[in-house]
């Protein structure tokens, strides 16, 4: 937040100066001030010290504030009192009260004054990490952001703003609740669930025990928690619509006040993946949930602008929670300011045997039986003989109290082929059922009736899509991911290990077959300038197979390196084998540096051993070293840090001096050693003008720089940009080095060579290997059918179906119990194998009737 000095210079030159013309100098402010307080005023150099943050105004100078903040009022560069509260907060001072807010703004209009936002739900913040309780309708409610003069330093702030609330509220709340029909949850304070700092440690034991507590709404609970709020809830209870709620109202309060922080929804079950600090951890997630530069991110975090709003707590494997909840807790030692509220299910929280220290704990309490009976006879007339079931049967009555299953209860068997009461007359028996088994045959009936619902014969059978739905749902729970985005598909989502080593060979396979053109192209280049290079391997071979030295020294150098990707790819295999077993936290980036470090040696060691055997030792340490650059600089583009995020997209190109500067001085390194061996072995060294050309291949090739972005809009987008942009950074550094090597040596062949050369490399390093890389996944998937080969077809029907929910490029089941139940489903049946690739077209129309989302 800027200081006193920058906030005051920032709104002074807002004003203008009606008699005089023009801004309003630091001269004429100290005059005016005179004026308002009836003295000689300020000179200019006080204002100017003010500004400078040199000289500071007593707290107590209280008339002195109110006349500065009139004037700057009276001159146009204050609009609202917001605004003054927000200038006299970056000097420490407290905002205005009642009566000077009337003295400084005496022209507004007393109705702007109303409280638009009912105090029984919302609470107002009266300047930034100061909270007041709803009182009367009489404070003062600042105006619209569109009527606000917006800060520099909050636009960047209302651009997460408007990507929490397009995806959380505007996205998933308002599909997930249907208004017309939305029960209004029973909230209970549930304080025993949490270590309170001004209460005795409670046991965990206790959890159970409800205290009594008045219902207010979610946003009430969160004031009176210090904004430090527990939700818990059972399975299916709305705790997640609850948390968008709370985002909605926050996301409204910081819409109409610009002090207020900005709410972002994060899931826990990331956390488990490296284990950080959750400070370290939320910069992560701004980053790449919603493209938050990381040193901005740590900035909002440290001044506390943010609301964490965490979901997913039970999501966390069990041997971990308890140190989640202790990292939480740390966070709240050292961060106390910030906002947080953590969403979890009941039992997976009591069991961590780890309490959080926060202010307030609610619990979402079930429905009850008026309640359901209510909500089913609004619902449906066909839902006659389901109230009676569950009137008469306590564990399907027990069942429906969870909000979630009431919901699928409707939907099920309101649009059930047979009449509900003959589906639930056939299941129910005088001894009643028990809570696993109406759970399953409920959402065997939903599953059912949404896939017949559609003529699912002309797209899909019925075994296909549970089939490879129940693959979906067991690959997330395994791979930790709330969200699937198919470029997310990696060689860990492939059966077993058979099917991995099969991918890792045929991966060494296109890397050695890539390698191998590169070499030889290089080889060309070499010659271009040194016609007499000596090729022993291509003569011997030219000679055993009797064919054309030029076509031998192709298949010789193909072949080499073909053998080498393999050999490549046994130690990737191996390496990433390994890597499975451990955590995230120990595949440090010192073990990634080694396993490089290994592949680099073996590929140097075979080089040598094999063309020293039929040429001289200098040619092969030289061949030895291209290698080694080449298969080591490939890896760490294709391959990545670890197995799990191996597949690296290229969604973007942008360019970096600092790192076109490296990549220069090691081409000119390059160049130089190629220098000296030419002219110690053959006397014929390339000369500065092939040095010149190898530093600007190096330069360009260093300085293009691939990242990816989190914010994709259609499926598989990322593989889609990937493509994109190898074409476009192999068009560019084809273009450039093949220029420049035209213009130096003003040889056509040469710069032909030069541009191919540069065309494929360029083309394999910036996305196109992971673009061969990812259509191969996706066929050996299709291949031992766990996905149809147009999988993004089938996900958009699934949505189609109301099973999964796609929001942008990514799709969700629509509840973890659903994408549970479909886990427990068997694999695809084999007749699926091979399944022929799917062209008839999916119906567009794809939205299911108002409400049928669960």
């Amino acid at each position: 937040m800027p200081s006193f000095g920058q906030s005051l210079r920032y709104y002074r030159r807002q004003c203008r100066d009606p008699i005089r013309g023009g801004l309003l100098t630091q001269e004429r402010l100290g005059e005016l001030m005179g004026d308002a307080m009836g003295d000689s005023g300020y000179s200019g150099a006080a204002i100017s010290d003010w500004e400078r943050d040199k000289s500071k105004i007593n707290a107590d100078e209280r008339l002195v504030l109110v006349s500065l903040v009139k004037i700057l009022h009276q001159f146009g560069g204050l609009s609202a009192p917001t605004e003054a509260d927000e200038l006299l907060s970056s000097g420490n001072y407290r905002g205005l009260n009642n009566a000077e807010q009337q003295h400084a703004f005496p022209k507004l209009n007393q109705e702007s004054r109303v409280n638009e936002i009912s105090s029984s739900e919302t609470p107002e913040f009266t300047s930034l990490g100061q909270i007041e309780k709803p009182t009367t309708s009489q404070g003062w409610v600042s105006p619209t952001t569109n009527t606000v003069k917006i800060r520099r330093w909050r636009r960047k702030q209302l651009l997460l703003l408007n990507k929490v609330k397009n995806f959380w509220v505007d996205g998933l709340l308002q599909d997930s609740v249907d208004e017309s029909t939305m029960i209004r949850l029973s909230i209970r304070q549930f304080d025993q669930a949490i270590q309170h700092p001004w209460q005795g440690v409670n046991s965990p034991q206790n959890i159970n025990q409800e205290s009594a507590g008045q219902n207010h709404s979610i946003l009430e609970h969160y004031f009176d928690s210090d904004r430090a709020l527990l939700i818990l809830g059972e399975p299916g209870s709305g705790k997640t619509v609850t948390l968008m709620i709370l985002a909605r109202d926050l996301i409204s309060r910081a819409e109409h006040d610009h002090l207020q922080p900005v709410p972002v929804i994060l899931n826990l079950v990331s956390w488990a993946e490296g284990r950080p600090t959750l400070d370290k951890w939320v910069v992560e997630e701004l980053a790449s949930k919603y493209q938050i530069p990381r040193k901005l991110g740590a900035n909002w975090l440290q001044r506390d602008e943010l609301t964490l709003l965490l979901d997913g707590l039970d999501e966390v494997p069990d041997r971990l929670r308890p140190h989640c909840i202790k990292a939480i807790n740390n966070f709240r030692e050292t961060r106390g300011l910030s906002g947080i509220v953590v969403c979890s299910r009941s039992e997976e929280y009591r069991t961590a045997a780890v309490l959080l220290k926060f202010g307030g704990a609610i619990l979402l309490e079930s429905l009850s039986p008026d309640q359901i009976d209510a909500f089913l006879a609004k619902r449906s007339s066909r839902l006659t003989s389901l109230r009676a079931a569950v009137k008469g049967d306590p564990n399907l009555g027990e069942m429906a109290r969870s909000p979630l299953m009431l919901s699928i209860m409707s939907q099920a068997y309101s649009h059930s082929r047979d009449e509900p009461n003959v589906i639930l007359t056939s299941q129910i028996d005088p001894t009643g059922r028990s809570l696993d088994f109406w759970r399953r045959h409920l959402f065997e009936t939903y599953v059912e009736n949404m896939l017949h619902r559609r003529a699912t014969a002309d797209h899909y059978s019925s075994d296909e899509m549970k089939g490879w739905l129940a693959w979906l749902a067991r690959n997330m729970f395994d791979q930790n991911r709330s969200q699937f985005l198919l470029e997310q598909l990696q060689p860990s989502w492939l059966i077993n290990r058979r099917w991995r080593w099969t991918y890792m060979m045929l991966t060494g396979l296109i890397l050695g077959s890539i390698g191998g053109i590169i070499m030889w192209l290089f080889l060309q280049l070499l010659r271009e300038s040194n016609p007499y290079l000596p090729a022993p391997i291509s003569e011997t071979f030219a000679a055993f197979l009797q064919i054309a030295q030029g076509r031998a020294e192709f298949l010789a150098l193909l072949i080499a390196n073909i053998t080498l990707g393999l050999v490549v790819a046994l130690l990737q295999g191996r390496f990433f084998e390994a890597q499975r077993l451990r955590s995230a936290a120990d595949n440090t980036r010192w073990i990634y540096r080694c396993h490089l470090l290994s592949i680099g040696a073996v590929v140097g060691l075979l080089t040598i051993v094999v063309i020293a055997s039929t040429g001289p030792p200098e040619l092969a340490i030289v061949w030895a070293i291209s290698e080694v650059i080449l298969f080591v600089t490939a890896a760490r583009y294709i391959y990545g840090r670890s197995y799990q995020h191996e597949i690296r997209t290229v969604e973007a190109l942008s360019w970096s001096w600092p790192s076109a500067a490296r990549g220069l001085i090691i081409g000119l390194l390059v160049a130089l050693i190629a220098e000296v061996l030419g002219k110690l072995l053959y006397k014929a060294p390339m000369g500065p003008q092939s040095s010149f050309i190898i530093g600007s291949g190096f330069l360009i090739l260093g300085g293009l720089r691939g990242r990816r972005i989190e914010a994709k809009s259609r499926p598989n987008q990322g593989i889609l940009l990937s493509f994109r942009n190898s074409f476009i950074a192999a068009s560019i550094s084809c273009l450039f080095v093949g220029l420049i090597t035209g213009l130096v040596l003003k040889d056509p062949s040469y710069a032909l060579l030069a541009g191919a050369l540069t065309f494929i490399t360029a083309g394999s390093l910036f996305g196109g290997n992971n673009v061969v890389k990812h259509i191969l996944v996706r066929f050996l998937l299709w291949f031992h059918g766990d996905i149809p080969w147009r999988y993004a077809e089938f996900l958009d029907y699934g949505s189609s179906l109301a099973f999964l929910r796609k929001v942008g490029g990514s799709y969700i089941f629509m509840h973890g119990l659903l994408q549970t139940y479909f886990a427990t489903l068997k694999p695809p049946p084999a007749n699926i194998i091979r399944t022929p690739v799917f062209t008839r077209p999916v119906p567009k129309s794809s939205q299911l009737d108002s409400g049928e989302a669960i």
